[in-house]
This record gives structure tokens, C-alpha cells and sequence, in this order.
């Protein structure tokens, strides 16, 4: 009692003393409130920026095969990892690299593209084949097909029309010839290429 008396005198004593109050609390709030957006911001930044990559990654000594030489199978390094106790999940990816290329009305594009100098790195594609099923159980495969497109990107992009079944082949498909198999492409790569679901590419490969 004796101190909120106290207190109350002293701030009714001089304003400044209240001005100094709302000073401290504006200042203490707009500090939580800035930590708590960068916070956020840094977070779903990270979840972005690591997509479908896992923790910890384990490549081997070389990428290049002899004539005739089969990949190696991931399975015997999937089950020493596995064991581990301290590995919640372990998935295999075959990765190489292509060049991304469009025929028939997309050719008018693809080859603006390919002889720009400075866009002829948006040619360039990483090629990532994966086990859908421990893919999902590993990554955060099945959330970046959910997670919506980034503001700029909206109306530009389509979603996978079945995250279940992600390289199902759309209901919409018509192939000019032969099916092809299905591939799922980031936004921003189908954004630069006017890509659709259901749009055929041709990707080159050494």
C-alpha cells in the first residue's frame, strides 16, 4: 500500500516521469513483437530454403559410372542407417542433371531461353528420383507439394492436382504421342517456362 502510494505521487509529481513509463513499455513491446516476426520469418525461411533435404546427408566418394556399370544399391546403407536409434527416418535419391527443353508451342519459348546468355542457366535442372513412400516418412516432401505458392506466384503456378499420388498422371493429360512418365517441377522453374499440369517437356541428359 505503502509503495503504490509512493508510486503514484511520483508520477503525478512530474509527467515526464509518465512519458518515461509509456517509453519503456512501447519500446519493451515493439521488441518482443519484432523478435516474435523474425522468429516466425527465420523459421518458415529454413522450411523453405530446405525443402525436401533431410538432416544429415550421406553421397558417395564418386558420382561417375564406367561404361556398362549399374547404380549401386542404397538398400545395405539404408539399413545401417536405419538401425541407428537415433534416426527417426532414412530415404535413397538418385540425382543427376539435365537440360529442360519444350517442343511443339512451347518451342518459341525454350529456344529464347537456351540462346539468352544470362537465362541459359534456367535451363539447367536438378534431376531427383525418390521412393514417394519413404520419401514422406524422411522429408517434408509431402508439405512442400501442400504448402501453397509464394504471393508472386499465385495464379502463375498449379499445385499437384494428387499429393497422395504425386506423379500420377493428371486427369487432364493429353499426350501428343506415346504417355510420357511425370515429373513434378518447382514453381519458380514452371513459372519462367509457362508450364501447366499436363504440359510435355523434353529433358537432356548426358
Amino acid at each position: 500500500m505503502y509503495r503504490s502510494f509512493l508510486a503514484r505521487r511520483y508520477i503525478r509529481a512530474r509527467r515526464t516521469n509518465l512519458i518515461g513509463i509509456i517509453g519503456i513499455f512501447v519500446a519493451v513491446s515493439s521488441l518482443i513483437l519484432i523478435l516474435s516476426i523474425m522468429s516466425g520469418f527465420l523459421e518458415e525461411s529454413r522450411n523453405t530454403m530446405r525443402g525436401s533435404l533431410s538432416d544429415l546427408i550421406i553421397e558417395p566418394a564418386s558420382m561417375w559410372l564406367e561404361d556398362g556399370e549399374d547404380p549401386r544399391s542404397p538398400q545395405e546403407l539404408l539399413n545401417a542407417v536405419r538401425s541407428d536409434q537415433r534416426v527417426s527416418g532414412a530415404c535413397a535419391q538418385l540425382v543427376w542433371y539435365g537440360l529442360l527443353m519444350q517442343t511443339g508451342a512451347g518451342a518459341a519459348r525454350s529456344n529464347a531461353i537456351l540462346a539468352d546468355a544470362q537465362a541459359g542457366s534456367l535451363a539447367m535442372v536438378q534431376l531427383v528420383g525418390i521412393d514417394v513412400a519413404d520419401e514422406e516418412t524422411t522429408t517434408e516432401f509431402r508439405l512442400s507439394l501442400e504448402r501453397p505458392p509464394t504471393p508472386d506466384l499465385v495464379g502463375r503456378v498449379q499445385p499437384v492436382e494428387n499429393v497422395a499420388e504425386p506423379f500420377a498422371r493428371p486427369s487432364s493429360y493429353q499426350p501428343s504421342g506415346r504417355p510420357r512418365p511425370t515429373v513434378i517441377i518447382g514453381q519458380r522453374k514452371a513459372a519462367v517456362w509457362g508450364l501447366n499440369i499436363g504440359s510435355e517437356i523434353d529433358i537432356a541428359t548426358a
